[in-house]
């Protein structure tokens, strides 16, 4: 599996994810921290198998709040977590071998971790984490294309 076939998988997935539930600080309510990602994708490089990261996705989400964090529910209505192990499923299905799984999880999660700070930054910039919204954010600007 090619870098380019997993980032198509990650922009797949962002496609149906509410952006607006992810944040810079992990303690906000009912919003995901950025680093989960890049925690996930550090224990996909030390992991031996797939089974043992998708448990820990299914945990995220079996811990959270009703509709918060793991459990919010998402464009296409799947749970944020549902989403995830959706990519996570297609990657296994579409890598070599167990080994050649990981490494492609560990870039998932590391491409994932890179789209949520960007949409917590937005977030953060637009006021929609409980910050006052910045008038002159550049997400702000009509002439960008974010």
């Amino acid at each position: 599996m090619t870098k380019k076939e997993i980032i198509e998988i990650v922009n797949k997935i962002i496609n149906d994810l509410d952006t607006k539930v992810f944040a810079e600080d992990e303690n906000k309510k009912d919003k995901i921290g950025c680093n989960q990602f890049r925690e996930l994708s550090s224990l996909c490089r030390n992991s031996e198998c797939y089974s043992e990261i998708e448990l820990l996705v299914r945990y995220n989400e079996a811990k959270a709040s009703p509709n918060s964090s793991w459990k919010k529910k998402m464009k296409n209505q799947k749970s944020l977590a549902s989403c995830i192990l959706d990519g996570m499923s297609e990657i296994k299905t579409k890598s070599d071998s167990e080994k050649d799984c990981m490494e492609n999880l560990c870039l998932y999660y590391g491409y994932l971790y890179w789209n949520a700070r960007i949409f917590a930054a937005r977030n953060k910039e637009d006021g929609s984490q409980g910050y006052p919204a910045n008038k002159n954010s550049k997400y702000n600007n009509k002439n960008n294309k974010y």
